[in-house]
C-alpha cells in the first residue's frame, strides 16, 4: 500500500492540518537559495513532532547535475553539511534533483558523472535521485543510485518499479500551502524522524569489515545476524543477514559491501546491524536476552 505524502519548497502548509489530511511524510530542500527555501533545524523538528517522516532533497537550481562530477562533490558535500546542521542522520539518504527533460545524452554523460561525484562524497548507500523515467531507470540499471524519487513529469506514463517515491501530481493548495503530491512505495525511502520502519533481519547475507572493536556477538544464522573475526591486523569480518521491513523488504539489496563504501562509521554500521549495547548493559542485541547470543 501506498503512504502519502507531499514536497514543497517555499511554502509553509500546516503541519497538524496535512497529518489530519493523510500525509505521511514531507520532502524539504537543501540548496545555496536563500529566502526560505531551505529546511532549518526548527523546521526539521516541527516536522517530526508533527509525527511527519522527512526527507532530504538537494536542488539548488533544475540544471545543478548539468555540471557533472565536480558538481557533484561540490553539492553532495554541502547537501550533507546542512542536512546534518538539520539533525539529519549521518546515515540517512539525500536526494539529488536532476529537474528538467534530460535527454539521453545528458543522462549518460554530466549527469551520471555529477551522481558518480555524489557518491564519492556520501557513499552510494546514501545516494538518491529525483528525476524522469528515463533518468532514474538508468541511474539504477548502472547502479549510480541506492534511492530513487521518480516525476510524472517527462515520465509519458512510465513508472520504474524501483523508485522508492512517484511524484504524481504539481501545485496543489492544501493547508494554507502550495505543495506536490507524493507516493512512497515501500516502506523505508529515505525518511528519517517519524515513520521509521521497525527493522527485522533476515534474507540474503553481506559482509563488513571494521577495525579495532573486539566486541564481537554472535546469534543464530537465519534468526538474527552472525559476526566473525578477527582478521588480521585486528580487523573484524561481520557475517550479517539483510534487515528486512515488516514488509518482508530488504533494506540492502547488494549481497557484498564494505563499510567504507557505504558511508558508515564502525559504530553506525554495528548499531544498523544490531551490534552489542554498551559495556555492562545486561542486554545483548537491540533488546535480546543475553543468553539469546554468545560471544566469540
Amino acid at each position: 500500500m501506498a503512504i502519502e505524502g507531499v514536497d514543497y519548497s517555499f511554502s509553509r502548509p500546516d503541519l497538524n492540518c496535512l497529518k489530519s489530511k493523510g500525509k505521511k511524510f514531507v520532502l524539504r530542500y537543501l540548496s545555496y537559495v536563500d529566502g526560505g527555501k531551505n529546511l532549518s533545524k526548527s523546521e526539521a523538528q516541527a516536522i517530526q513532532g508533527a509525527g511527519l517522516g522527512l526527507c532530504s532533497n538537494w536542488e539548488n537550481s533544475a540544471g545543478d547535475a548539468k555540471g557533472g562530477y565536480n558538481a557533484g562533490v561540490e553539492y553532495a558535500r554541502e547537501a550533507d553539511k546542512q542536512h546534518k546542521a538539520c539533525g539529519g542522520p549521518p546515515e540517512a539518504p539525500i536526494y539529488f534533483s536532476v529537474d528538467w527533460d534530460a535527454s539521453s545524452s545528458e543522462i549518460s554523460g554530466p549527469v551520471s558523472d555529477y551522481f558518480r561525484g555524489i557518491a564519492s562524497v556520501v557513499g552510494l548507500a546514501r545516494t538518491g535521485a529525483y528525476g524522469s523515467y528515463a533518468c532514474i531507470d538508468y541511474l539504477f540499471d548502472h547502479g549510480l543510485i541506492t534511492y530513487g524519487w521518480q516525476t510524472y513529469a517527462w515520465s509519458n506514463g512510465k513508472w520504474d518499479s524501483r523508485a522508492h517515491i512517484r511524484q504524481y501530481s504539481n501545485n496543489h493548495e492544501m493547508c494554507s500551502g502550495t505543495v506536490d503530491y507524493n507516493q512512497a512505495m515501500t516502506d523505508q525511502y529515505g525518511q528519517w524522524g517519524a515513520q521509521q520502519p521497525k527493522k527485522h533481519y533476515g534474507g540474503s547475507m553481506f559482509l563488513f569489515q571494521v577495525e579495532g572493536d573486539a566486541n564481537v556477538w554472535r546469534s543464530d544464522a537465519g534468526v538474527r545476524r552472525v559476526f566473525s573475526g578477527p582478521d588480521a591486523g585486528g580487523v573484524y569480518t561481520y557475517q550479517a543477514y539483510t534487515p528486512l521491513t515488516d514488509a518482508g523488504v530488504p533494506l540492502a539489496k547488494y549481497t557484498a559491501a564494505n563499510i567504507k563504501a557505504m558511508g558508515l562509521s564502525v559504530q553506525q554500521a554495528l548499531d544498523w546491524i544490531g551490534g552489542p549495547l554498551a559495556q555492562g548493559s545486561s542486554r545483548g542485541h537491540k533488546g535480546q536476552d543475553v543468553d539469546e547470543v554468545e560471544r566469540t
